[in-house]
């Protein structure tokens, strides 16, 4: 079996293990529901057993859901609370640009936005972390040991191991069993507080010769004896997911890097360096981190030397001498390698050089210009305001009208630095902008945010490239900055045939404008991905049109939302190359599907 397909086959037994045991602690909160209720129903008294069902369910289900209100709050805040330090993107520290730079190529590999990334001054173990709920509001988190004292290497398979947990959605699922956790727990304080009112009833009734006080007693001791219960078994159920998805997270590792010895070395370091964290936060956060936060009865991680085995099942990296701790140099901006190919089958690796090709590019073009916040806002701007109709420095007076004369001056500093992008690098460089613009205060984001919308519609036309900048904002920042909802995603592909034959139109034409028999040829091969036929012969969709088809596409159930989300990919592939037309339609569906993927060929426009 190759090297590839094990690393394949542990990823999915790691996912549906981790089906079974959220199977399994649903299970268990269903049977404290009943342990409760139950015994009452044996007795004759259905409606009693009825209600005690009734108010257990909902005290939990309303415990949790208080609790998740509570842990909705982005990675930033997991960070800070952990004495988390941001890394500005303009750093001159050799550790610190070293460590910038390997996030930017996992988050290529990976096809993950590059999220703000946090390091833990004075923590000199090697231990790492992710936070937050979706990938937009995402953080990584470094201790300084981690930063300083592994090779490059090592350092590659620990943030491409934390960048599986971002794309699998880990963090989601930890923080929703947490919140049931404490549902549970709810069930144990409700009882104590019953069985203290219960005790100061009695004291009070003694004096009566009543002991009426004393029945509350034993509904009390049930609460608690069976919410302990739930809560034990549920806090074991919780870790053993926990485990599961460490295993995920080390097998992506080696997919996204192509070098299981990096991951394997990583840990072994880890091992014989230790993991601890000492900051007072570290426990309630221990599930999140690379290594054991901090030891404890219920393990949230497998043991170093299970890890290991399970990336080396043949003991290569499981004895022998570490390479020694680096000496680090300061390396430039950027991309500064591509993983290597590795064993067949693994993916990626084309998607990564063709992006780091258009990372060198825009550097090149660029310096920069977007790696400070107020130069990332003055960039968003310069961008659009070359795609309007009218000469650059007519929307950007737009902006002084506004009271924004300040991004109005930048915007025309870094107009000739702009100007020098191919115009299909301005979509890439506008996804590195963009997160940038997440330091904005929340009243700065609400006025750039309208600055920005009013500048895309202002001319009364809309460019893909606008269309595609006004969903990342939405997509990436509103989330962030506003807690706007996700849509319901219950919709499959046969119910939203119509706007997906407009999205699919749409990349027909962008990838053979005027050329019917390749679209039709095209929307032939590809039908049956979707399980239905569909026709993309006909006028091209306008930008409006397609946004609107979008909007509707969004609510796709998952697994559907994947596969057109490939074939979306595939469409724009099938010529060999991309067009900047294709890449903004690309980012169009990304955002609008909460999907990131980057195509495996570099784009063709000179």
């Amino acid at each position: 079996m190759s090297t590839a397909t094990n690393f394949f086959e542990r990823q999915d037994d790691a996912r549906r293990n981790t089906s079974w045991l959220v199977a399994l602690f649903a299970v268990a909160v269903v049977l404290v529901i009943l342990a409760l209720s139950v015994p009452l129903f044996l007795n004759g008294r259905v409606q009693e057993g009825l209600l005690v069902g009734g108010v257990v369910g909902a005290v939990v289900l309303l415990a949790s859901g208080y609790r998740l209100l509570q842990l909705r709050g982005g990675g930033r805040v997991v960070a800070e609370g952990l004495g988390g330090r941001l890394l500005p993107a303009s750093t001159r520290d050799p550790a610190e640009r070293r460590l910038l730079n390997v996030v930017e190529e996992m988050a290529l590999a990976s096809g993950v936005p590059a999220p703000p990334v946090y390091v833990m001054d004075d923590e000199m173990q090697i231990n790492a972390f992710a936070a937050g709920l979706r990938p937009e509001d995402a953080v990584l988190g470094f201790t300084e040991g981690c930063m300083r004292r592994l090779p490059r290497d090592e350092l590659q398979g620990v943030v491409a191991h934390e960048f599986s947990h971002i794309k699998h959605g880990d963090m989601r699922l930890n923080i929703r069993l947490m919140g049931l956790i404490f549902g549970l727990m709810a069930l144990v304080y409700l009882g104590w507080t019953i069985i203290r009112i219960g005790f100061h009833s009695a004291a009070m009734a003694r004096k009566k010769e009543d002991a009426g006080g004393l029945a509350l007693v034993l509904p009390g001791l049930a609460l608690v004896v069976v919410g302990g219960l739930g809560a034990f078994f549920g806090s074991l159920l919780k870790a053993m997911v926990s485990r599961q998805r460490e295993y995920l997270a080390d097998a992506s590792a080696v997919q996204y890097t192509r070098n299981p010895a990096g991951i394997a070395n990583a840990l072994r370091r880890l091992g014989d360096l230790g993991s601890s964290v000492k900051h007072k936060n570290a426990a309630e956060s221990s599930h999140m981190f690379f290594g054991r936060g901090v030891s404890s009865l219920f393990a949230t991680h497998p043991p170093i030397q299970k890890r290991v085995k399970a990336i080396d099942p043949g003991g290569q990296w499981t004895s022998g001498k570490l390479p020694p701790e680096p000496e680090i140099q300061l390396e430039s901006r950027g991309v500064q390698s591509v993983p290597g190919t590795g064993a067949a089958g693994f993916v990626g690796h084309a998607a990564v050089a063709a992006a780091q090709a258009t990372t060198v590019r825009v550097q090149d073009a660029v310096g920069d210009a977007a790696d400070d916040l107020l130069g990332a806002v003055a960039s968003v701007f310069a961008v659009l305001a070359l795609e309007d109709e009218d000469p650059p420095d007519v929307p950007l007076r737009g902006l002084a009208d506004r009271g924004l004369q300040h991004i109005a001056e930048e915007a025309s500093r870094l107009l000739p630095r702009i100007s020098r992008l191919r115009v299909d690098d301005r979509l890439p460089f506008l996804e590195h902008a963009l997160p940038v613009m997440a330091g904005l205060s929340e009243s700065q984001y609400h006025r750039i945010r309208e600055a920005i919308l009013a500048m895309i519609q202002r001319d009364g036309g809309v460019t893909l490239l606008e269309a595609a900048t006004g969903r990342m904002l939405i997509g990436r920042l509103d989330r962030r900055f506003r807690g706007h909802a996700d849509p319901k995603r219950n919709r499959t592909s046969a119910q939203l045939r119509g706007p997906i034959n407009v999205l699919l139109r749409g990349l027909a034409e962008a990838g053979h404008p005027g050329d019917p028999a390749a679209q039709s040829s095209l929307s032939q091969e590809q039908s049956v991905r979707l399980g239905f036929g569909f026709e993309v012969n006909g006028p091209a969709p306008r930008v409006r049109e397609l946004d609107e088809a979008l909007a509707r596409v969004a609510r796709l159930e998952p697994e559907a939302a994947a596969r057109l989300g490939e074939l979306a990919v595939l469409f724009v592939e099938a010529d060999g190359q991309v067009r900047a037309e294709e890449r903004e339609l690309l980012a169009l569906v990304g955002s609008a599907l909460d999907l990131s993927f980057k195509p495996a060929l570099d784009s063709g426009a000179g």
